[in-house]
């Protein structure tokens, strides 16, 4: 009998809940008023997606000349190395500096070397005068030989034999001096090579691009790069064009380039000339590269800045 009371209680809490009866409707819940339709409604945005959040790129209007971008490079750039494992006594140049052939950039420590290549040059020296001496003992003789032979009626055969032996000796002599003369020679041209390999030269007019080392230094043979020499009379620049150009871009073929346009200070505009076509296809951009060569009219024109290039090919 303890269960009645929880029993009318859950009875009297589903009366409670239970919906009004069908004759009764609910009141109705206020709700905001409508708002009117616009007159245009905006279309639908489309779903297509452009890959990775980016926006489309913008296509060239029909017509419009097609501007190839690559960055100014010198044919001839080139790495010193150390021909020799020594210090470095002297740097007479500095980066950014203009040199021409043949000019001393970097001289190692030599005076060892130096030392040798005079002491050649006097071995030289001593071999010429021995050279000069004998040929004229030869030419002394041989006159000699020469008078006694047409006195022979009035010498002994033994003094005409004596000449003529001194003739062949004298003979002998001078071409012993000449072999001398040959190998003190080949002495200096060795230690000559030595010696102008503890100083590094300029191969050709250009424009110290780095320098890696400072005097003391001792590099390591043919490991250790010294500087970089760049000649800016060489300059070209590779780009890369649309398939759909191939047939159209010719060795020989003029171009116009501008040069850092989005720099007031270095900005420079030039003409090239194509020099050569790549055969090869980039499987994955469907383009092929363009080697173009700079008329270097600008001084400012430098390797490393970027180029754009009008081959007079239009958007189709």
């Amino acid at each position: 009998m303890s269960r009645a009371p929880a029993l009318f209680a859950c009875l009297a809490a589903l009366a409670l809940c239970a919906p009004p009866c069908s004759g009764a409707a609910p009141a109705p819940s206020p709700s905001p008023s409508p708002s009117p339709a616009p007159a245009n409604p905006a279309p639908p945005k489309s779903s297509t997606k452009t890959g990775g959040g980016h926006r489309p790129k913008t296509t060239p209007a029909k017509g419009s000349p097609y501007l190839a971008e690559g960055v100014v490079r010198s044919d001839r750039r080139v790495e010193i190395k150390s021909k020799i494992a020594a210090p470095i006594r002297r740097i007479p140049v500095e980066e950014g500096g203009a040199v021409r052939q043949g000019d001393l950039m970097i001289e190692m420590t030599n005076d060892a070397e130096k030392a040798q290549l005079e002491a050649a040059k006097a071995e030289v020296e001593r071999a010429q005068s021995a050279l000069t001496e004998a040929d004229l003992l030869k030419k002394t003789a041989e006159r000699e030989y020469e008078r006694n032979k047409s006195v022979a009626d009035l010498i002994t055969a033994k003094e005409l034999e004596m000449s003529r032996d001194m003739a062949s000796q004298a003979a002998a002599t001078l071409e012993m001096r000449q072999k001398e003369l040959a190998k003190s020679q080949a002495m200096v041209s060795a230690a000559s090579a030595v010696y102008d390999n503890t100083l590094i030269r300029a191969p050709f007019d250009g424009v110290v691009s780095r320098i890696y080392v400072r005097p003391g230094a001792m590099p390591k043979v043919a490991d250790t790069t010294l500087l970089d020499i760049v000649a800016l009379d060489a300059l070209y620049v590779e780009v890369a064009v649309p398939l759909q150009y191939l047939k159209r871009v010719k060795a020989g073929m003029p171009a116009r380039l501008t040069v850092d346009d989005n720099n007031s200070s270095t900005h420079a505009e030039t003409t090239g000339q194509v020099r050569l076509v790549y055969s090869e296809i980039d499987p994955t951009t469907r383009m092929f590269r363009v080697k173009i060569d700079i008329e270097r009219k600008d001084s400012k024109i430098r390797p490393g800045m970027f180029a754009k290039v009008n081959l007079g090919l239009n958007q189709n």
